[in-house]
């Protein structure tokens, strides 16, 4: 497994046009939103959008590299090749989550930096570093559910399917503005989706706050979900192939 996970590493460092896009957009829209926020509340909203946006594109980076990349794996083959070594589908399944969760530290990384460099966020070393590792980790139920899409659907249908994911997640989540000011009902439903949740573990991480338990488990329980959705489409997409 871990030559597998070597060599999906090196692709992923080679492909400079996922690099650039994960990179580009969550930036833009950061300085976009963050410079229009005024008034006595402004700091506090500086603060939110430096996490909410770094959660943005690291979902961005997780989507693209889980959906459409996995899906353009399936048409060359290289599942069907894949099918042909020792490897188990779980095997596969877990180092290419790995490869695709390494693809959503740059963003995290970068928007975070931003904010520090631009915008003067200031936290502690250790805020900075949980408010990191929620980042990161939250976003597995969405790399996964990427892969799951990537391995069973053709590279336009799983293009599609990252796309409106892409936008539906984030605005319920409360990726762009905060989710109180959703209708009721879209507020009921951002908690019980990864990203609202995900958002909210981070935002308690960097402000120095136990997360939620309830979070925390929504998101256990979708990455395990997730996971065994991902590792059933892996097969049925090498089966059809």
């Amino acid at each position: 497994m871990y030559g597998y996970l070597r060599l999906e590493t090196m692709r992923m460092l080679r492909d400079v046009k996922f690099a650039v896009i994960s990179l580009v957009s969550p930036l833009l829209m950061y300085l976009v939103i963050s410079n229009g926020a005024t008034g006595p509340g402004r700091q506090n909203t500086i603060v939110f959008l430096t996490v909410t946006m770094a959660a943005f594109g690291a979902m961005g980076a997780v989507l693209n590299s889980g959906s459409s990349g996995l899906a353009e794996d399936k048409g060359l083959g290289w599942l069907r090749q894949l099918r042909l070594t020792p490897l188990r589908p779980r095997d596969v399944v877990l180092a290419r989550g790995v490869v695709i969760l390494i693809g959503a530290l740059p963003p995290i990384l970068a928007v975070q930096l931003l904010g520090a460099f631009s915008h003067g966020v200031r936290h502690t070393p250790a805020q900075w570093a949980a408010a990191t590792v929620a980042l990161w980790l939250g976003v597995a139920p969405m790399a996964l559910l990427a892969m799951a899409a990537g391995y069973r659907f053709r590279p336009q249908i799983a293009q599609a399917c990252a796309i409106v994911g892409y936008v539906t997640l984030s605005v319920i989540g409360g990726l762009w503005a905060p989710a109180s000011q959703l209708p009721h009902a879209l507020q009921l439903l951002s908690k019980a989706i990864p990203t609202g949740r995900s958002a909210e573990v981070a935002l308690a991480a960097a402000t120095g706050q136990a997360p939620s338990l309830t979070a925390i488990a929504v998101l256990a329980a979708w990455t395990a979900a997730a996971a065994g959705l991902a590792v059933l489409a892996y097969r049925k997409g090498a089966q059809s192939r």
